[in-house]
């Protein structure tokens, strides 16, 4: 089951989430990136301008190997070129589970991720992927001071005793 609109035109992929039918996709929390068959960025939406830190027309384009961190490539790799072509892969990979993701710039970013197929529309129709990400960012410095907090508490509780 697709979460997006189930076509998208080759020429007019930058302005995706511009059209007055998508702007609902465009306003998303979660940054929404669509790849087409060949793994580059055909559409990404403001969230993930922010969650990348970088424009639409920075994005649009990229292989998606540079969206992934260098030590994960060659296993993500297998799995992109499996995924369109498996059932199986795409519903286990429909839940969402928790990436580590490369920002242009070469900066991470923890993130959890959802899988959906879409048609992409043009001359040739052929399929694509839209992954819906979720900048875990902000909730991981949170954990980590709560993790320092009661570290720091542990010690104080020991040393009073």
């Amino acid at each position: 089951m697709s979460h997006l609109p189930p076509r998208l035109a080759d020429d007019d992929q930058a302005g995706f989430f511009d059209r007055p039918e998508n702007s609902l996709l465009h306003a998303a929390h979660e940054a929404i990136v669509m790849v087409d068959e060949q793994q580059t960025v055909v559409a990404v939406n403001a969230a993930a301008e922010k969650a990348f830190r970088c424009s639409a027309a920075g994005l649009l384009g990229l292989p998606l190997v540079r969206l992934v961190p260098a030590a994960l490539r060659s296993a993500h790799d297998a799995q992109a070129r499996g995924y369109l072509q498996s059932e199986t892969l795409q519903h286990e990979l429909l839940a969402r589970r928790r990436v580590t993701a490369l920002r242009p710039d070469g900066s991470q970013f923890p993130a959890e991720i959802t899988l959906s197929t879409v048609d992409l529309a043009g001359a040739t129709p052929r399929r694509g992927v839209a992954a819906l990400i979720l900048d875990l960012s902000e909730e991981s410095r949170l954990q980590h001071e709560l993790d320092g907090f009661k570290r720091a508490v542990a010690i104080k509780n020991v040393t009073i005793n």
